[in-house]
């Protein structure tokens, strides 16, 4: 069974191993050590593939270093290059060159996705108590979904009360050009209103393109997720943990899985798992 276990979206490469647990490792260069201690433990996970999301400019470089030494993973290793919206102030600031990076990552790495990347109506800059900006957000989000379309590339997408205005903005750009849109499009931890999900699906020209990602850690917080799931055809739905500890990976796609399996839209699918496993491989197939 646990080769058809898939964590679509994680974000084990900055996972504790001999880093203090409280440290914010995103924006931290670490030692190669550091480095190839995860490239070993990712080895060792019992599920049958994962992808690593990057969040910001040195976290998607340790990524595609992770990448470079991995050599004969027993699992599927995909991975995106990106930058979350909680970090687009701080890489704004210390990263001017930022979209010139990102694009070399993405060059560099032929088979990487764009992500986590998008946008966050909640969170808060841990400096100022603010919420982050949102135009900063936008720019970088409109620049990552360019990026997407332009090397033909999945893309991740985080939307915190924000799905309609991520909508708003996929439909205009298809209303330009459909070259204007990725391949393959991820809501990560999907939280949008059933009437939202319907209309993403009904955007008829590229509602195949639409992957859902759910995750214990949000989604079981959330009520509306078996009225979404009725209306999202099964080979869409991804299962993810959101999770940095690589330990903590199969116990929360164990809950996740759970979860999922309660919902009467899906209780008679004779292996989640698999059919997960199946959509996950399809959605990082560049």
């Amino acid at each position: 069974m646990e080769n058809y276990i898939f964590d679509s979206h994680c974000h084990i490469q900055n996972s504790s191993l001999d880093v203090k647990e409280d440290t914010i490792r995103n924006e931290l260069s670490l030692p190669d050590k550091y480095t190839i201690d995860v490239m070993n433990k990712i080895k060792t996970l019992p599920i049958g593939g994962v992808g690593m999301m990057g969040t910001t400019i040195i976290d998607s470089i340790r990524i595609g270093n992770i990448i470079d030494q991995l050599n004969e993973s027993p699992i599927h290793v995909n991975y995106g290059v990106g930058i979350h919206p909680w970090f687009c102030e701080n890489t704004k600031k210390n990263h001017p060159d930022w979209k010139e990076q990102l694009e070399n990552l993405l060059k560099k790495y032929p088979e990487a996705s764009i992500g986590e990347c998008g946008l966050d109506k909640v969170a808060r800059n841990r400096a100022t108590g603010k919420n982050f900006s949102m135009p900063i957000q936008m720019e970088f989000f409109e620049y990552q979904f360019h990026l997407a379309a332009k090397y033909k590339r999945p893309i991740v997408i985080h939307s915190v009360k924000t799905v309609g205005k991520i909508f708003e903005f996929i439909k205009k750009q298809l209303n330009e050009s459909i070259d204007n849109i990725p391949p393959k499009i991820m809501f990560h931890s999907y939280c949008g209103t059933p009437d939202i999900t319907k209309s993403l699906l009904n955007l008829t020209s590229i509602r195949e393109r639409f992957y859902f990602g759910f995750s214990y850690f949000v989604n079981s917080r959330i009520t509306r997720n078996e009225d979404n799931i009725k209306l999202i055809s099964k080979d869409r739905i991804l299962l993810e943990t959101d999770y940095h500890e690589i330990d903590d990976v199969p116990e929360f796609i164990q809950k996740i899985y759970e979860m999922l399996s309660s919902y009467s839209c899906l209780a008679s699918v004779e292996d989640l798992y698999q059919l997960t496993y199946n959509n996950a491989i399809n959605f990082f197939k560049i």
